[in-house]
């Protein structure tokens, strides 16, 4: 299953920052347009998101998503993608 997210955040860089993401059962890959960074983090058997996608929780799946993507997004602990990548994702 594959879900497709956007939300906005307070944050403005070049303009106001609203991030897409997908959420897989082993990933969550992002784009931010406004700093022009996209990446991925990948999600254990057992993580939270996972259990959430699982169980027919797609609301939850989300917003757990989004806590986590940011977390690692402003920790830098995510693994990048290039804009090429990011646009073969997100440009549909």
């Amino acid at each position: 299953m594959t879900i497709r997210h956007k939300f906005k955040t307070d944050r403005i860089y070049n303009f106001p920052q609203e991030i897409s993401l997908i959420i897989e059962r082993d990933k969550i890959t992002f784009d931010d347009p406004s700093r022009n960074i996209a990446g991925f983090i990948e999600l254990e058997s057992d993580h939270i998101i996972t259990r959430a996608i699982d169980a027919g929780h797609i609301d939850l799946a989300k917003t757990l998503s989004k806590t986590c993507i940011m977390r690692a997004y402003d920790r830098g602990t995510h693994k990048w993608l290039s804009s090429f990548e990011a646009a073969q994702l997100f440009d549909v």
